[in-house]
């Protein structure tokens, strides 16, 4: 954390994420007062800059579980207020540095560790370096459900902007794994109702698309685990929305249905939300059939 040369290649992440999974949460709790005044320091390797893009803080993997404000309130954890007003100064020299301020005090803030004015302080702070294609923080690493809970100045920056990344976004174009990852992830993150009818068809005819071209290579050692990845992402989209959906994404998913199964790719994980509607019940019947 404070060490800047490390060797080339040392999975500093790895190694950071290990470490801390061997203390106890009530111990990270008691140490934070302390750990927040550690140094920041951007690593380097002999080859190159670990830099905002890939460089890790222990503050990006502190905390393996949520929901620890009884142990905070137990040991009265309060942060010295010279440290704040440290996180707090707008003189960050890169990307590294402004990611682990934010880091920092996001857990500050999450555990109301600070008070209204260093609150607005910290989204100033956290708006202040966004990319310019995405209109998000330069929060790399992070997966997008995680911008749908951080504050905000403008509250509909966050969603817009998460959104259009899957709209926009092809799948066969992007990383397949990082993009139905995030989706799955989303959905899991988010309220209810988070899609409406027209994202979700258009989130559909990209995953149909998807499927039916690593369908044309069933030999490829791929083609099984990542068509269940597809069909994890459609049951957490239409957990989403609840199963209310147009016809015409109900017929795509017909007809996707029919052809996964036929291939060993089993959906009742995604085939349940529709099955409480009869009619769709009825027409998988008449496809199988047909």
């Amino acid at each position: 954390m404070s060490y800047r040369n490390i060797p080339p290649r040392f999975e500093v992440t790895q190694l950071m994420d290990k470490l801390l999974r061997q203390i106890s949460e009530r111990m990270k709790v008691k140490l934070l007062p302390l750990m927040m005044e550690t140094e920041i320091v951007e690593q380097v390797t002999m080859h190159s800059r670990v830099d905002g893009s890939n460089g890790i803080d222990i503050f990006d993997c502190y905390f393996n579980k949520q929901g620890l404000d009884t142990l905070f309130e137990e040991y009265h954890v309060l942060i010295d207020e010279d440290v704040i007003n440290w996180l707090l100064k707008d003189d960050w020299k890169s990307d590294y540095e402004w990611k682990t301020k934010v880091v920092r005090l996001k857990i500050l803030d999450e555990y109301h560790l600070l008070n209204t004015k260093q609150h607005d302080e910290y989204v100033k702070l956290l708006w202040s370096n966004i990319e310019e294609k995405t209109q998000l923080p330069k929060l790399a690493g992070y997966y997008l459900w995680v911008y749908e809970t951080l504050p905000y100045i403008d509250e509909s920056i966050p969603k817009l902007s998460v959104k259009n990344y899957f709209i926009t976004n092809d799948i066969a174009k992007d990383s397949n794994d990082l993009y139905l990852k995030q989706l799955t992830l989303l959905c899991a993150n988010t309220e209810l109702g988070y899609w409406n009818e027209n994202d979700v068809l258009i989130i559909i005819n990209k995953i149909s698309k998807y499927w039916y071209k690593i369908a044309e290579n069933t030999a490829n050692i791929m083609f099984e685990d990542n068509s269940r990845k597809a069909v994890y992402a459609i049951a957490a989209v239409l957990e989403n929305c609840n199963g209310m959906i147009s016809d015409e994404a109900r017929e795509i998913l017909i007809k996707l249905a029919h052809e996964m199964n036929e291939k060993g790719i089993y959906t009742k994980c995604f085939d349940i939300f529709i099955l409480r509607d009869e009619q769709w019940e009825r027409d998988v019947q008449y496809f199988c059939n047909e």
